[in-house]
């Protein structure tokens, strides 16, 4: 496991770029209580040099995401609100004219610490599941261990195969085949692009169906304890081991940030 990297001497927290989320928070919820929370940037920084110290340009951007968590919901409901937040949260100044994603270990530890500061939220919409998802098998892992599990889905991408018609598609929990049910049907004009079952068809219909996953975790998941568990192991250059591997510097990567969020809380409430 990691060590925490210790802040260089007498650095303020506010002035330190490896400073965590939640450690700003509660530092600056025990100055100015919850007030601070609404004031105005300028005025916030202003409060801050006054009574504390000066803050890093990324220390700003880091509380600017906290507000964002603590006052809206959209890092849980909208992808364009998740990535600038999450980059922020770690350490990244972000830009808005071009799109950065996150890394997996900078989601995995921006998911973890707006856990720890907002602990009561409205979950993950599957706007920002999709998005999570799709940047983890662009990053080519296809098993999300926690705390991104709940996107675990998305990843598989569970399909169907209709055994009557033969068609394929994204499978879903009330799923049934959507040529044999008439869905999206341009026959009737009513009916169109609706993805209801079309008028007239069975109960039964579309329900003849095989199952499959397009991206099986299992292996994957199966070889990432593996290697975890045991240092001896060699990683090949298969594309589980590849994988594996980009997963484990995640979780070490998020693991630091946890260990630098215990030496700094003890820094902040001494």
């Amino acid at each position: 496991m990691p060590e925490a990297a210790p802040s260089k001497g007498p650095l303020p927290l506010l002035q330190d770029p490896q400073a965590h989320p939640a450690a700003l928070t509660v530092l600056l919820s025990q100055k100015f209580g919850t007030a601070w929370l609404d004031w105005e940037p300028d005025v916030l920084w202003f409060e801050i040099t006054q009574d504390i110290s000066r803050i890093s340009e990324i220390n700003r951007n880091r509380v600017q995401a906290v507000r964002t968590l603590l006052l809206t919901d959209g890092f849980w409901r909208a992808w364009e609100i998740f990535v600038p937040v999450a980059l922020a949260l770690n350490g990244t100044i972000p830009s808005f004219k071009t799109l950065q994603v996150p890394s997996l270990g900078e989601m995995m530890s921006a998911v973890e610490a707006a856990e720890i500061i907002r602990p009561q939220h409205p979950g993950f919409s599957e706007d920002v599941t999709r998005f999570i998802a799709a940047s983890a098998l662009e990053a080519g892992v296809w098993f999300l261990p926690a705390p991104l599990d709940f996107a675990q889905e998305r990843v598989s991408q569970p399909m169907y195969r209709c055994k009557t018609c033969g068609d394929v598609g994204e499978y879903t929990a009330e799923n049934r085949c959507v040529h044999c049910t008439g869905a999206y049907s341009p026959d009737l004009t009513e009916h169109a692009l609706s993805g209801r079952v079309a008028p007239g068809i069975s109960t039964t219909a579309g329900m003849n169906l095989d199952l499959f996953l397009t991206h099986d975790p299992e292996p994957l998941a199966v070889r990432l304890k593996q290697v975890s568990e045991d240092p001896s192991v060699e990683l090949q250059e298969t594309p589980e081991d590849i994988a594996a591997h980009r997963i484990l510097a995640a979780i070490g990567y998020a693991t630091l940030q946890k260990l630098r969020l215990q030496e700094q809380s003890s820094r902040v409430l001494t």
